[in-house]
């Protein structure tokens, strides 16, 4: 079967999309497909990268007029023979593959992770709406313009993946059908770590208690709640530590909050770590925390749990697909510091409630193996095809 991947980003990018592709593309070669793949890319011109077995159509990202029609006519030129089109997200690439499949009369999936308007519409505009609620809320013109695109690309795909119930919910409330949208977790990969936790502890310099959060500085991301309740968790441990490792665009806000509150001593805001270092950290804590207004599938959770740690999530978005509450996990309601400082005081307190979630998590993290998902994704691909 061949197959052209359209996608946004590609390593060496670094981001979750890249990372799936530079997984997924390999094995695909390996199970019999012909794969192409076009991405935007850094470059001056359109370049062809090839790597071996497949070939990395790369067009220029500055001018956002241009690298839309070079990605339009450059993908129509791959596509000739091809038997489906597989788009790694609903605008940037689905766009061009939406044209392309029309033109060429050709079959089109696309794998959807996020909703992009909303995305944009807090990054850009300000809006302080979380996803769920951005679904039915109108807005002025320029977002209201970026939503209905979206959605009018995604429904007139021949098939859709998404890595959540939660986000195949999601996708089928923008129109498309249901039996349309396929399931597929993605898989737990590359994270690992040979050491112990005291000598993790060292490598970092770390002592006490560490509460530990990962994931980018984004409004959504609740980082800002987990360090205004570190005066009152210090009231109870006094050796308790917060270490957030992450980037973006709330960094600055973020430092200066934990200057305003003297946490100097007590909060960490390490910045962006390296994926092979990022098991040190999780090796190194006590607790593991995600106060997210929003996830798909938090990829990080799946980390943690898998290197032992207890862990703690907000109820929102797929999160109860990895989190079975009180189980292998606690689940809590986004930013409510009073119900996030009572399961932090009782997990922290009581060691064997620590060993029950360690083991149901080791054991839930274990379902998300490379093998389940590109087998399921390879049989999707088939399907979607004929």
């Amino acid at each position: 079967m061949k197959l052209v991947i359209a996608a946004e980003i590609f390593p060496p990018d670094i981001g979750g999309p890249a990372t799936y592709l530079k997984q997924i593309v390999p094995r695909l070669i390996y199970d019999g497909f012909k794969v192409e793949v076009i991405t935007y890319a850094d470059v001056k011109r359109v370049t062809v990268d090839c790597r071996g077995a497949y070939a990395v159509t790369k067009i220029p990202r500055k001018n956002v007029l241009t690298k839309f029609v070079l990605y339009t006519l450059k993908l129509f030129k791959l596509a000739k023979s091809a038997e489906l089109i597989f788009a790694q997200g609903p605008v940037a690439s689905g766009l061009p593959a939406l044209l392309v499949k029309h033109l060429r009369r050709k079959k089109a999936a696309m794998k959807i992770v996020g909703d992009v308007a909303w995305e944009r519409a807090r990054n850009k505009f300000g809006i302080s709406e979380l996803l769920d609620e951005f679904q039915s809320k109108k807005y002025r013109l320029l977002i209201a313009g970026h939503r209905w695109l979206e959605h009018f690309i995604v429904k007139r795909m021949d098939g859709l993946l998404t890595p959540s119930f939660y986000l195949k919910k999601i996708v089928s409330h923008w129109g498309a059908p249901p039996a349309k949208v396929q399931v597929v977790y993605n898989a737990l990969t590359g994270i690992n770590c040979q050491l112990t936790k005291e000598q993790a502890r060292e490598q970092l310099g770390l002592n006490g208690k560490i509460l530990l959060s990962v994931g980018r500085l984004a409004p959504w991301k609740g980082q800002e709640a987990l360090i205004r309740l570190m005066p009152k968790l210090a009231a109870k441990f006094s050796d308790i530590n917060l270490i957030i490792v992450g980037d973006g665009p709330l960094q600055n806000h973020l430092r200066s909050k934990i200057k305003d509150l003297g946490l100097e001593k007590s909060v960490g805001l390490v910045g962006p770590v390296a994926h092979q270092e990022i098991g040190k950290y999780f090796r190194a804590a006590d607790l593991f925390i995600l106060n997210s207004g929003y996830e798909g599938l938090a990829h990080v959770l799946l980390e943690a749990l898998a290197l032992g740690l207890p862990v703690m999530a907000s109820r929102v978005g797929g999160n109860p697909e990895v989190i079975d509450d009180n189980v292998s996990g606690y689940l809590f309601e986004f930013d409510n510091q009073e119900e996030i400082f009572a399961k932090v005081c009782v997990l922290l307190s009581d060691e064997e409630k620590q060993r029950q979630f360690i083991q149901a998590g080791l054991a839930k993290s274990q379902q998300f193996t490379f093998n389940r998902m590109i087998r399921e994704t390879e049989a999707w691909l088939r399907s979607v095809s004929k």
